[in-house]
């Protein structure tokens, strides 16, 4: 008999979290941080918080997995199931950060907190 829809689902978030939240654990949002600091920097946009900054910088990889989506299809190729699976871990880790089950790491004297103060043109830290 077929696994139903809701094995299916359950079955792959089991999977998804295996393959990923080590990986998060390890490198942490901090990167994803800087990357959305940067971007509005460049775009000349603020961002509220970290969590917003963190969100544009997990945008920003999902662009490049989108682009790899429309190349394959463009070409008549099917787009790969790491390609899908990226994007579906990208929407999560954003839900994640919004949600509270994955923080920034805001310590005031890191290379990373130093960047944001920079970026952001205060003196204050912008992840706290």
């Amino acid at each position: 008999m077929a696994e139903s829809l809701s094995e299916w689902w359950i079955n792959h978030a089991h999977q998804e979290a295996d393959r990923t939240i080590s990986k998060m654990e390890e490198y942490g949002a901090g990167d994803l941080a800087m990357i959305g600091y940067s971007i509005s920097r460049i775009a000349n946009r603020k961002v509220r918080d970290e969590k917003q900054a963190a969100e544009l910088g997990i945008v920003f990889y999902a662009i490049g997995k989108i682009a790899r989506v429309i190349t394959a299809v463009e070409e008549g190729r099917t787009p790969s199931d790491d390609t899908w699976f990226d994007l579906a871990v990208y929407a999560k880790m954003v839900l994640a950060i919004l949600g509270d089950a994955w923080t920034i790491d805001s310590r005031p004297d890191t290379p990373e907190a130093r960047f944001w103060r920079d970026v952001s043109g205060t003196e204050d830290d912008p992840t706290s």
